[in-house]
């Protein structure tokens, strides 16, 4: 099935389609190519700070039903993308 437009912008789909959480995931994932990701420790760290701003970002008012969604599924690929990485190697003191 080929994507629409939004997908390839980032912006809001148009009409009666409206993304799946999966589909909004998938799009979190493609924007984020090239990013490093966290380490579950950074991510652990900094989760309240990143639920704040998504919570603010609602209350502000300025938040539509895609772009919440978006927020949240950008949260959930970074939480799956760190839970399913293997850890990195401990560094051993010498």
């Amino acid at each position: 099935m080929e994507k629409p437009a939004e997908y390839l912008t980032g912006q809001e789909p148009e009409g009666e389609h409206w993304s799946t959480t999966d589909e909004l995931v998938a799009m979190a994932r493609a924007h984020r190519q090239g990013e490093e990701y966290p380490t579950p420790e950074e991510l652990l760290r900094n989760l309240p700070r990143m639920l704040r701003g998504i919570c603010d970002f609602v209350l502000s008012g300025e938040a539509d039903v895609f772009h919440t969604a978006y927020a949240i599924a950008s949260l959930i690929e970074v939480i799956e993308h760190v839970r399913d990485t293997p850890p990195r190697p401990q560094q051993q003191p010498h």
